[in-house]
């Protein structure tokens, strides 16, 4: 166990009945810094996180911020097979692709109350509940 894994471990404890309330969500949104350069090990860090509080199989939608730092990415959406979204890029700074991570999230829940639901506005409202690696 290196000392990021330690240091995990004593910041996760007091946390944990917090974090498992995470098993009853029908989404979870896992916000990653793009330009980070450790962000594999961040993602994986999360989804260590995740398995230790048996929430390993509620849905995932990543959320790649500061594209703004990244040379050649634009926002958009990245899909699997089955053509759900998996995935956003965004600049939450530059306010650049925001309405693309509301799309995706509409697309992965299916539920009537984002039909009326403005996009245009979202940005100035309470922004949702986010993991972050």
């Amino acid at each position: 166990m290196d000392l990021f894994d330690s240091f995990r471990m004593i910041l996760f404890q007091p946390f944990k009945s917090t974090l498992q309330e995470t098993v009853e969500a029908s989404l979870l949104l896992h916000v990653i810094d793009a330009a980070d350069s450790r962000k594999q090990e961040n993602i994986d860090a999360v989804n260590d996180v995740l398995e230790e509080i048996d929430a390993g199989q509620v849905p995932v939608l990543l959320v790649y911020n500061k594209i703004d730092l990244l040379e050649n990415v634009i926002p958009h959406i990245e899909y699997n097979d089955e053509n759900q979204p998996i995935a956003v890029y965004l600049s939450a700074q530059d306010e650049l692709g925001i309405h693309l991570l509301f799309e995706a999230i509409k697309v992965r829940l299916k539920t009537r109350y984002f039909s009326f639901f403005n996009f245009t506005t979202a940005r100035r409202q309470t922004s949702p509940c986010f993991l972050s690696a």
